[in-house]
């Protein structure tokens, strides 16, 4: 099914879907949805968490699934920016 967040919609690729351990021992499904700020939605595109992340990130995509690491979440992004003056974007 398809899942759509509520109001502009922005970097309709990249989700990041990480699943959560509730405290009854259930799992829920999450998605990353941006980086800079850190947003993350449920499995209906509802907005659960939204803060600014701990270091700048505002061209941070998505590139992998989260997983549980030390305590946190481990994902792998990648930043895509524009060439000056070729009008190209590069991958980091």
């Amino acid at each position: 099914r398809v899942v759509r967040p509520a109001g502009q919609r922005q970097h309709e690729k990249n989700w990041m879907p990480l699943v959560e351990r509730t405290s009854d021992g259930s799992d829920r499904l999450r998605f990353i949805y941006l980086c800079d700020p850190t947003k993350i939605l449920d499995e209906n595109g509802r907005t659960v968490s939204e803060q600014e992340p701990m270091i700048a990130a505002p061209q941070f995509s998505g590139s992998s699934q989260a997983i549980l690491f030390n305590g946190g979440w481990l994902a792998l992004v990648h930043e895509a920016r524009a060439r000056p003056n070729e009008g190209r974007r590069y991958y980091q």
